[in-house]
């Protein structure tokens, strides 16, 4: 078996990088795997066209002499400007993280304060954690005198534009982050378990916001566009979209009956609604208005009723933040002959442990179509848990598994203490990648 063991060392690795950088004649630091150059802003030629008006400059160069450089002046989602680059997933994305107490700035180490061209982001690249390191030389509108892409209003801080340059690395080129699915975006940041839904029954959507944990659990809803449909992840070049996150519920009694609504928030896109319930319907009694926007029809959200939600909104996704896990991986390969895996684990104590378990393939974006490939395809997995002997390998007793399809593919389990043999199989739709990471999130304290 074929497979490499993958320990986390922060410290160590980007200390080497940054001491490497600093030794030197500390001159501007280069990225010479991701270059200031046409070609990460596309690869296709095609393409190029629509990037030959935009130029790279340094951020370093762009403020005024012995001001400071900081990465975060204060994380505000409501500074966030969108650019020329329709990167709805990636915007989304980054709107609802925001919102998230102390989530976004955990991916940036405070390393990061020792230099003022070279940054780093820790990234779940495959389910592996690793850090993804960019220098300061970012896409500029010379027309338009501002930063070309996503950045933060009034154009002070470095995050975002470092958040952005780091996804548009990770998968090849700017023009890649007009592809993909907010998930995939979220998990990247926080390797958060996620599941997709599609709801058309008001009763059943209903209770699943109202049994949901509010303090771990966040709910994101997505447009029921025909062109565009959550369940079919490898169908990435579809209308693109912004997506909302869903911040309240409320029942209200409008005469004899009730009306359900629920609030959908996105800075980006705030008045994507016009139909009841919105900022000027006149469904709104000056008593309603008192019960549900005290302080106001807010700027970033809206209101809308459940029959038009499922209606319009009803599918999306549904990740969970957990603050104190243990994250651990191993990463598999399969050659030609042979596709499945065994993996011996150990679960230690008296109680077992609750958490999840995940298969990641290689990302769609990583391999680029334009290099005389066939269509890469996500593969079907099979994961089974069974408690065996230590000392025969005897399967004594089985445990939930998998059989799902996608990039990240994964189960939420309670095992007892012993030991496990993992059976991982994939049939897989293509040679170009061979390749998946076993993953497990612990919740500690379970």
């Amino acid at each position: 078996m074929e497979e490499e063991k993958l320990f986390l060392s922060p410290v160590t690795e980007l200390t080497k990088i940054f001491e490497a950088f600093n030794e030197g004649k500390r001159a501007p630091f280069v990225d010479k795997q991701f270059p200031a150059s046409i070609e990460s802003f596309t690869k296709n030629p095609e393409r190029q066209a629509l990037y030959k008006n935009l130029v790279w400059r340094r951020f370093s160069e762009s403020i005024p002499p012995h001001d400071p450089i900081t990465l975060f002046d204060d994380l505000n989602y409501n500074e966030i400007t969108p650019g020329r680059l329709a990167n709805f997933a990636f915007q989304s994305m980054i709107v609802i993280l925001s919102g998230q107490p102390g989530v976004l700035p955990a991916n940036f180490p405070d390393i990061n304060d020792q230099s003022e061209t070279v940054f780093a982001v820790w990234m779940n690249d495959g389910g592996q954690w690793r850090p993804i390191i960019v220098d300061d030389y970012f896409p500029y509108d010379p027309v338009a005198r501002r930063w070309a892409f996503c950045s933060t209003e009034p154009n002070v801080d470095l995050w975002v534009l470092v958040l952005e340059k780091a996804f548009a690395k990770l998968y090849g080129s700017y023009d890649s982050l007009l592809k993909g699915h907010p998930a995939h975006y979220i998990h990247d940041l926080t390797g958060s378990p996620y599941d997709h839904y599609y709801f058309d029954d008001e009763e059943n959507f209903w209770d699943f916001l109202t049994m949901l944990n509010s303090e771990t659990s966040v709910v994101v809803a997505m447009n029921k566009d025909p062109d565009y449909l959550i369940e079919t992840e490898s169908c990435l070049e579809k209308k693109p979209s912004y997506s909302y996150e869903i911040v309240n519920q409320a029942t209200i009694a409008l005469g004899e009956k009730t009306q359900r609504l629920i609030q959908l928030s996105n800075v980006l896109d705030p008045n994507d609604w016009d139909g009841d319930w919105s900022v000027n319907s006149n469904l709104w009694t000056p008593e309603l208005m008192e019960q549900l926007n005290p302080d106001g029809y807010p700027d970033d959200a809206f209101w809308i009723s459940i029959e038009d939600f499922l209606r319009y909104y009803g599918v999306g996704f549904m990740f969970t933040i957990f603050e104190d896990h243990l994250y651990s991986s191993i990463r598999l390969r399969h050659p030609k002959s042979r596709n499945y895996s065994l993996v011996l684990m150990h679960v230690p104590g008296e109680e077992g442990g609750h958490g999840f378990f995940k298969i990641s393939q290689r990302d769609i974006r990583h391999f680029d179509k334009e290099k005389n490939m066939t269509k890469y395809e996500y593969s079907t997995v099979r994961m089974m848990f069974g408690l065996v002997d230590p000392n025969t390998l005897k399967i004594e007793k089985f445990f939930s598994g998998i059989h799902d399809k996608g990039r990240d593919c994964e189960i939420e389990i309670d095992l007892e203490p012993g030991d496990y043999l993992i059976y991982i199989e994939v049939d897989w739709q293509n040679n170009y990648s061979r390749e998946l990471c076993l993953s497990k999130i612990e919740i500690k304290g379970d």
